[in-house]
């Protein structure tokens, strides 16, 4: 059992050890979570033990797989999702703010905080982080040891991206990068990167607007 804390484990189907210290061990050190939605099998292998109970066979197989993700992140499409989320109403404000930059840093693809209104009137905060599947585990202990949290949601969510690239235009001497998106009607949308935004109104004096609109217009005209 302390092998198996913070693994969630259900009662099996008869009443004898279907876990070993051993297999305790193996699940603790080489899984990564739930099986994915699709994965490529690279190796397999199994075992039989020397118990024979009448209603299942008595054999344990492991494979070796390569995870597949529906849909690919920068070529739009549906793909599945994990939604970590939990509310905290006895954080301040900027530590929850470096949190969630923590998270976004950790690799979370989006990393939310909202306003919630909490058991005896509290004034809380839901922290809700978009990840991928082998990206959880992280960050929910992220969450754990970077907040006030005592526990964590996790569920499955369904998203659709858009199709989209990312390309460099020259502003007033300096690189700027544009994310292109292709909406459903087929117009397209583009957006400058506010970093780079940034860094080109601080070296040239100009506003942020400003810098936006002519990597824009630069964009256009590629």
């Amino acid at each position: 059992m302390r092998l198996l804390e913070g693994v969630p484990i259900y009662s099996g189907p008869q009443t004898a050890e279907l876990v070993t210290p051993t297999g305790a061990a193996l699940v603790r050190v080489l899984s990564s979570g739930y099986t994915p939605e699709e994965y490529t099998p690279i190796r397999s292998g199994f075992g039989a033990g020397t118990k024979d109970p009448a209603d299942r066979p008595n054999a344990l197989r492991i494979t070796l797989a390569e995870e597949q993700h529906t849909g690919t992140p920068m070529g739009g499409g549906d793909e599945w999702l994990v939604m970590l989320a939990t509310d905290i109403d006895d954080m301040s404000p900027e530590h929850v703010s470096a949190a969630a930059d923590a998270l976004r840093d950790a690799g979370a693809l989006d990393v939310t905080c909202i306003t919630v209104a909490m058991k005896k009137g509290r004034v809380g905060t839901r922290i809700e982080v978009l990840c991928r599947e082998p990206a959880a585990a992280a960050l929910q202990s992220m969450l754990f040891s970077r907040t006030t949290t005592l526990g964590v949601r996790w569920s499955r969510v369904a998203r659709h991206a858009l199709a989209r690239d990312m390309r460099t235009v020259e502003v007033l001497g300096h690189d700027v990068r544009v994310k292109v998106s292709a909406l459903p009607d087929g117009r397209r949308r583009a957006k400058a990167e506010y970093e780079d935004v940034r860094v080109v109104a601080n070296a040239t004096g100009r506003s942020l607007q400003d810098v936006t609109t002519l990597a824009l217009a630069a964009t256009e005209r590629a």
